[in-house]
């Protein structure tokens, strides 16, 4: 399936949509154990999905951006989590 995707109306990543405006936050966290890092989703209502970086086509500094463009500025990936 799909690992994410994004639009003016809102992100999915993995089985889980949001529209913007439900969006908590998108996260960069650290896999478990040798596990590569994940994208995260976790959405205003509580709801959380993940996927891993791995099966995401292109590079995290672009999706940022990309997220930050679809949603006016509201929302961006926190990528932290990749720089250490």
């Amino acid at each position: 399936g799909t690992a994410v995707r994004l639009g003016p109306p809102g992100v999915q990543v993995g089985a889980r949509a949001a529209r913007w405006s439900d969006v908590a936050s998108l996260a960069a966290v650290r896999g478990r154990l040798g596990r590569s890092p994940r994208l995260r989703l976790t959405r205003t209502d509580g709801g959380v999905s993940e996927v891993p970086f791995d099966e995401i086509a292109v590079f995290p500094a672009t999706l940022d951006s990309t997220v930050r463009a679809y949603s006016g500025g509201r929302c961006g990936v926190d990528l932290e989590q990749l720089d250490s």
